[in-house]
């Protein structure tokens, strides 16, 4: 079953969050001339050019030469706007009691994948982890491991 090709606006929306994630900085110029920016949109290069247009007919970007191209202030506040919404939709809130058998899983797997999705694992965090025996990459088996033993608890 082939999934539907998402619309113009959607298109054009992932363009512009796209274009805003490979900034260094607020205002930068950006060579479009590479083939992620049309994967990201689904688009071959005429839908690409004409997505481009959309923005800039929209106000959310300027275009310089071919490919270059600068994200307007209004640009930026849509994209604040885009992730408003979705963090309403995805943000939630769940209470839950663990057994003290849990408390290695989440030591070891909950909270290391927490900090690494918060990009927060500094040195120390990760030195402090290591002594409790989580190394390099264990975290991902530890989550692994954790789901399963609440899975199996729950089947009980």
């Amino acid at each position: 079953m082939d999934m539907p090709i998402p619309g113009i606006l959607e298109r054009a929306n992932r363009l512009l969050e796209f274009m805003v994630r490979r900034q260094s900085y607020m205002g930068q110029l950006l060579n479009l001339d590479d083939q992620a920016f049309i994967a990201v949109t689904y688009s071959n290069s005429y839908e690409f050019s004409y997505l481009l247009s959309f923005l800039s007919d929209s106000g959310l970007i300027r275009e310089f030469q071919e490919y270059n191209v600068q994200i307007t202030p209004k640009g930026y506040m849509r994209y604040e706007e885009l992730h408003a919404r979705q963090a309403a939709f995805t943000q939630g809130f769940v209470a839950m009691w663990f057994d003290d058998l849990m408390d290695n899983a989440y030591d070891k797997g909950f909270k290391v994948g927490i900090l690494i999705r918060k990009s927060i694992l500094t040195r120390s965090t990760m030195r402090s982890l290591q002594r409790s025996g989580v190394r390099d990459s264990s975290w991902r088996i530890s989550l692994v491991t954790a789901a399963v033993s609440i899975s199996r608890r729950a089947l009980r």
